[in-house]
């Protein structure tokens, strides 16, 4: 029987309360490059809030994607793990891309800056499901002497699956 792929997601909100130092240079940079870019979509400094830009120019929904670039090499440094999500032997869960949301941001007041980024897996084998825990394989189905290698994930908050295939 065949056993679908799924991608997961994680989604890690970072704000003025970062602790860690990935989590710091993610949100000062993220701020930085923010500012330099709401420039273009705020000629006459009408607007406060990266939500008031957007209504006013569409255009400005860029503004996620750009602030990104900030960051690309502290999430290099990651080596592919996303933070914050082990499986339940506490290794790392490796993720494939990431994406860049400004939840919120005031470009006069850094302490309302909000940043999310998403972390998206690649295919994944969901071999079973108990509870809240998932069993996943990398090996996307392939067996290796009729035994699969696996791991277990709890579901948790800001953890979901985004993509399901029946293969």
């Amino acid at each position: 029987m065949m056993k679908p792929l799924v991608k997961l997601a994680y989604k890690q909100m970072i704000d003025a309360s970062a602790q860690s130092g990935f989590e710091r240079n993610v949100f000062n940079d993220t701020y930085s490059e923010l500012l330099m870019q709401a420039q273009v979509y705020n000629r006459g400094k009408k607007f406060t809030t990266v939500a008031e830009m957007i209504v006013a120019n569409p255009k400005a929904n860029s503004l996620h994607y750009k602030v990104g670039f900030a960051i690309g090499l502290y999430v290099n440094e990651l080596h592919n793990k996303i933070p914050g999500l082990t499986d339940s032997l506490g290794n790392g869960v490796h993720f494939d891309i990431f994406k860049t949301e400004i939840v919120h941001s005031d470009i006069t007041n850094r302490e309302k800056h909000v940043v999310a980024l998403t972390y998206i897996t690649s295919p994944l084998l969901l071999v079973d499901s108990f509870g809240h825990h998932l069993v996943l394989s990398k090996q996307n189905g392939e067996e290796i002497q009729n035994e699969l290698e696996t791991f277990i994930i709890s579901m948790q908050p800001f953890l979901s699956i985004v993509s399901y295939k029946s293969i």
